[in-house]
C-alpha cells in the first residue's frame, strides 16, 4: 500500500477550503482508519511517520499539538471554534517558536479533522487572526497540489543566511567563554558577541544553547528590564570521555545481567562508523558511507525500513550515483545500512555524529552534578522537540543510542546510570542528594531538583519508613527528626506504663504522649509528622501502631475491638466522641464512611437520640409488651423505621421513646424484631423486620418496589427508596440491582413489568 501524499496548504482558512484540501482529506481519512490513533503519543508518531513519511514539519506540528493537549481540549468543549484556535496557535508561537502561517494551518488542520470529522463538532476556520494573511474561499480555487508543496518548503526551509553560522560547538564554547568573562548575557550580547548581527537563523541557535546550559543547571535566566539575561552559575569543563563506572563488561536489562552482545541483539546495535570512514570497512561492500548518511538523513528522517524491498528499492532511487550500489544484493545493503545507521524496530536512521556529542554532553554534564540516574523518558520529554528532529523518535530508541555510547554504565529497565538498584532505591537516593538541609520539602522543588527524574517515582520514593507526610505535597526525613535521647526514655516509659500497668486500658495515645521540647526543635513540622516521627523512632522497634493508637507488639488490637473497649468503660458519650475517638484510633482526620463506628456503638451502648448514647443498664426494656406494642405497626414482615409515627403504646423504658432508640432496641435485645439497612446511619433509614423474615436487605427492597406499582425506572426505584425511608440519600448504587429484582417479583406475580 502506497502511503498518501501530504503537505501544508499555504493556508487553510474556510471550511470549504479545508474540506477541498488533500491534507485535509489524508489526515481526515488517517483519524477514521484509526480511531485509536490519539490513545498513546508513542501510537499517534507512528502513524503519522506511516501517513506521512515525506513530510517531517507536519509530523512534527501535529506531534506538538498532541503534546500541548489539543484533542483533549477538543474533547471537552462542544465546537472546535476561536477561543480553542486562537489559544494553541499561541501556544505553538511563543513555546515552539513555529511561523504564525504554520501554526493557523496545523491547528486549524487538527480543529477540523479530529474536532469535524470525528467528533462532529463545528468547526468554522474563519475566525483566524491574521488579517494579512491569504484567505482562501469557495469562490477561489485553492493552489494544486504541486503548488502546495512547493509553498510549505518555501515557508519552512531556513532562509539563505548572508553570515554563515558557526558550528553549534564552536558557537557553545564561545558563549560558555563569553559567560565566564563576564558573568551573564542577554540574548543580543551573544549574538552581537558571535558576530551573527543580521543573522536570521542566529536567535535559534543561541536560544538552543542557552536552553541547553540551562538545563545542566550551568546557567540561570532572570528578568530584566531591559528582557531576559542569562547568568552564570556554574560552568565547568566536561570531557566528552565515556564514564566508567566499572571493569565489567555487562550491563543489566530489567534486573538481569546480560553481555553486551546480547544487550545489542535484545535492543538494537548502533555502529558508529564517521563519514571518512573507509569503504573497506566491514559491512559496507565498498559503498561511501558518508553519502549513505546524507541519503538517509534527507530523505529518509523517519527511518527506513530495511526489510522491505520497496524501501531498499527507494534508496538506490535516491543513491543512484554511488558507484558499486546498482549491482549490490538486498541484503548487502542491508549489512551497510546497518554498519553507518543506527539499527531500531526495524529500522536503520540517521542519528549524526554532532547529535550524539550533543547526548554525551548533557548525560555527562547531569552526571558531574553528583546525580547517579537519569530515566529515558523524563530526558527524552525535557528534549523531546530536538530529539525528533534529529530522528530519536522515541524513549526505546534513545535508550539503544546511549547504551552504545555509555557502554560501561548500567542500562536498566526505566533508567541508565551509575547504579543498579531498584527504582524506588535509585529515587529515594536521589531526592536525599538534592534535598539539603530543610526539614521539608516539596514535590514541586524535588522535581525542579531532579529534572530526569519522573514526578510519579518521586512521590512512590517518598514513604515510609524513611520519609514522612508532613501536609498535603510536602514530606520530611527520618534524619530531619530533632528528639533529645532523654526525651526518647521518657516517651518509652510512658507508653509502656499505659500499656502495662494493671488498670491501665492496654494503649497509649499517641495525642497524649509528653512531648517535651520535640515541638520546639522542629518548628517546620506538623503535629501529624511529628506523631509519626516519634513513633518511627521511639517505639516502632517494640510497640506497634493503629491510627495514633500505640499497643504492645505482641498483643495488638485492632480498632474494632479497641472502640469496643473504650465504649465498654464510658457511662455515656455523644456522636461526636464516638466519631472523634474513631479518629483518633485510626489516624484519619475526617471519617467519611461512618458505618463501622456506628455499628460499633450500637453493639456496645444504646443510641437514644440523634447525638446521645448511654450504657444499657440505663434502660429497662420490657420485652414482651414492646413487641407487642411493635407488632401492631407491623402487619407484614417488615415495615420502614421512619413509618413509626407514635410511641403511645409503647410502655416506660427509663428513657424517652425516639426512632433511635427503637432502632437500638431492635438491634440488640428484641426477641421477635430485628433492624437492617444499608449502612449504619444517622437518618433512621432502615427497617424493622420479624426475626421469621428471612429476606435480606436488598429482596427488602425489591420487595416493596414490586408491590409499589411504581415504574422501573431507576430515577423512580431511587425516589421511592428514599420517600418511605428506605434509604438515606436519593441515589444508590443498587438501584439498577433493585429495579432487576422487582421486575422478575412482578413477573412471577403475572403482573408484568
Amino acid at each position: 500500500m502506497t502511503a498518501p501524499p501530504s503537505t501544508f496548504l499555504a493556508k487553510l482558512q474556510s471550511q470549504n477550503a479545508l474540506n477541498s484540501s488533500l491534507l485535509l482529506a489524508h489526515f481526515r481519512s488517517y483519524l477514521l482508519r484509526h480511531p485509536d490513533a490519539l490513545d498513546s503519543r508513542s501510537r499517534f508518531s507512528e502513524l503519522l511517520a506511516e501517513y506521512f513519511p515525506h513530510d517531517p514539519v507536519v509530523v512534527n506540528l501535529l506531534l506538538q499539538l498532541y503534546d500541548i493537549g489539543i484533542h483533549t481540549e477538543i474533547e471537552r468543549t462542544d465546537s472546535a471554534t476561536g477561543y480553542i484556535v486562537n489559544r494553541y496557535v499561541s501556544r505553538l508561537m511563543n513555546e515552539y517558536g513555529t511561523d504564525r502561517r504554520n501554526a493557523e494551518s496545523a491547528v486549524a488542520l487538527f480543529c477540523a479533522c479530529y474536532g469535524g470529522g470525528l467528533q462532529g463538532k463545528p468547526c468554522d476556520s474563519t475566525y483566524l487572526s491574521d488579517a494579512s494573511a491569504p484567505r482562501y474561499s469557495s469562490t477561489r480555487p485553492l493552489p494544486s497540489y504541486s503548488d502546495a508543496i512547493e509553498k510549505i518548503k518555501l515557508d519552512t526551509e531556513p532562509p539563505r543566511l548572508k553570515i554563515e553560522l558557526p558550528d553549534y560547538w564552536e558557537a557553545k564554547e564561545k558563549i560558555i567563554a563569553m559567560l565566564l568573562d563576564h558573568g551573564g548575557l542577554s540574548p543580543f550580547e551573544a549574538q552581537s558577541g558571535l558576530g551573527l548581527n543580521g543573522n536570521d537563523g542566529a536567535p535559534e541557535l543561541i536560544r538552543r544553547i542557552f536552553d541547553e546550559l540551562e538545563m545542566a543547571g550551568k546557567i540561570e535566566a532572570q528578568e530584566h528590564e531591559s528582557g531576559i539575561r542569562y547568568v552564570l552559575k556554574r560552568i565547568s569543563a566536561v570531557p566528552h570521555t565515556a564514564s566508567t563506572v566499572t571493569d565489567d563488561k555487562e550491563t543489566e536489562r530489567g534486573g538481569v545481567q546480560v553481555t553486551q552482545e546480547d544487550h545489542a541483539q535484545a535492543h538494537g546495535k548502533v555502529t558508529r562508523v564517521p563519514p571518512e570512514s573507509s569503504t573497506n570497512a566491514p559491512g559496507l561492500h565498498g559503498l561511501n558511507p558518508g553519502k549513505i548518511m546524507q541519503v538517509l538523513s534527507t530523505r529518509f528522517s523517519n527511518g527506513i525500513l530495511v526489510g522491505s524491498v520497496i524501501e531498499l528499492d527507494r534508496f538506490r532511487h535516491f543513491a543512484a550515483d554511488m558507484d558499486g550500489l546498482k549491482a549490490l544484493p538486498d541484503e548487502a545493503l542491508r549489512a551497510a545500512l546497518e554498519a553507518c545507521g543506527t539499527f531500531f524496530d526495524g529500522k536503520v536512521y540517521a542519528v549524526s555524529e554532532s547529535v550524539k556529542a550533543r547526548l554525551v554532553d548533557l548525560t555527562e554534564a547531569y552526571f558531574a552534578t553528583g546525580a547517579k540516574a537519569i530515566f529515558y523518558e523524563e530526558f527524552y520529554d525535557k528534549h523531546r522537540s530536538w530529539l525528533f528532529r534529529s530522528s530519536l523518535t522515541s524513549p526505546e530508541m534513545l535508550k539503544v543510542v546511549l547504551a552504545e555510547l555509555f557502554p560501561n554504565l548500567y542500562f536498566k529497565q526505566t533508567y541508565f546510570g551509575h547504579t543498579h538498584a531498584p527504582v524506588k532505591v535509585v529515587v529515594g537516593t536521589e531526592i536525599l542528594r538534592v534535598w539539603g538541609d530543610d526539614a521539608i520539602a516539596t514535590y514541586a522543588r524535588l522535581a525542579e531538583q531532579l529534572p530526569y527524574v519522573p514526578l510519579k517515582s518521586i512521590k512512590n520514593a517518598l514513604a515510609p519508613p524513611d520519609f514522612i507526610w508532613n501536609s498535603p505535597d510536602t514530606y520530611t526525613h527520618i534524619s530531619k527528626i530533632s528528639i533529645a535521647p532523654e526525651e526518647r526514655e521518657a516517651i518509652r516509659e510512658y507508653v509502656a506504663a499505659e500499656c502495662d500497668a494493671q488498670d491501665a486500658k492496654g494503649y497509649a495515645s499517641l495525642a497524649e504522649l509528653p512531648m517535651g521540647y520535640i515541638e520546639q526543635l522542629n518548628p517546620d513540622l506538623s503535629i501529624t509528622a511529628l506523631h509519626d516521627a516519634i513513633f518511627r523512632v521511639c517505639l516502632s522497634d517494640t510497640f506497634s501502631r493503629q491510627g495514633k493508637i500505640v499497643t504492645r507488639e505482641s498483643g495488638a488490637l485492632d480498632a474494632l475491638e479497641l472502640m469496643k473497649r473504650h465504649l465498654g468503660a464510658m457511662d455515656r458519650c455523644t456522636l461526636d466522641d464516638l466519631l472523634d475517638f474513631w479518629k483518633e484510633l485510626t489516624g484519619v482526620e475526617t471519617v467519611i464512611n461512618k458505618d463501622r463506628p456506628l455499628k460499633v456503638g450500637h453493639e456496645v451502648m444504646v443510641r437514644i437520640d440523634r447525638e446521645n448514647y448511654v450504657a444499657e443498664r440505663h434502660l429497662d426494656f420490657d420485652t414482651v409488651a414492646i413487641d407487642e406494642a411493635i407488632g401492631q405497626f407491623v402487619p407484614g414482615e417488615y415495615l420502614p423505621l421512619k413509618s413509626f409515627t407514635t410511641f403511645g403504646t409503647f410502655p416506660d423504658c427509663g428513657r424517652p421513646w425516639s426512632l433511635y432508640l427503637l432502632e437500638s432496641y431492635c438491634r440488640r435485645f428484641s426477641p421477635a424484631f430485628r433492624f437492617d439497612a444499608r449502612q449504619a446511619n444517622s437518618v433512621n433509614a432502615g427497617a424493622i423486620i420479624r426475626k421469621s423474615c428471612k429476606m435480606t436487605y436488598m429482596q427488602i427492597m425489591a420487595d416493596a418496589v414490586a408491590k409499589s406499582g411504581i415504574a422501573l425506572r431507576q430515577s423512580d426505584v431511587c425516589r421511592f427508596l428514599y420517600d418511605n425511608g428506605y434509604i438515606g440519600k436519593t441515589t444508590t448504587s443498587s438501584a439498577g440491582e433493585v429495579s432487576d429484582k422487582a421486575g422478575k417479583l412482578r413477573s412471577l406475580e403475572g403482573k408484568g413489568a
